[in-house]
């Protein structure tokens, strides 16, 4: 009779230990950023962008917005990425600054809330 009631305490301790790990994401919706990207003023076409987040995301730039899923919360920084089609990105400037490829040298944080979609405003200067 002991041995059943063990049984059933650890049964019902590991029921309540998995209910806890289930709460805490309840009713949560998903953490996206939809960034507006510009540089010196002039909205980017071409590249990505990426966050120093963990584990890092990124999201390429189409007609200067950059979507990015799943991003974890908090204050990233942020840097451009060069890709594609070289002669399409605009504007050209952005080519030829290496500051802007640089985490520390973009000068460039967001802040991400938990939860639901953030629109953020991302100028390289």
């Amino acid at each position: 009779m002991i041995v059943g009631s063990r049984f059933v305490a650890v049964c019902c301790g590991l029921f309540l230990l998995a209910s806890l790990v289930a709460v805490p994401g309840c009713g949560k919706g998903e953490t996206k950023v939809k960034a507006t990207v510009t540089y010196k003023g002039e909205k980017v076409n071409g590249g990505s962008i990426d966050l120093d987040s963990k584990p890092a995301r990124g999201g390429e730039i189409v007609d200067g917005v950059a979507h990015i899923p799943n991003v974890p919360g908090g204050k990233w920084k942020v840097k451009w990425v060069k890709g594609g089609d070289e002669g399409a990105i605009k504007p050209a400037g952005i080519l030829k600054d290496t500051s802007v490829t640089d985490f520390e040298k973009s000068g460039v944080t967001i802040e991400v809330k938990e939860g639901q979609t953030n629109d953020v405003k991302i100028d390289f200067k």
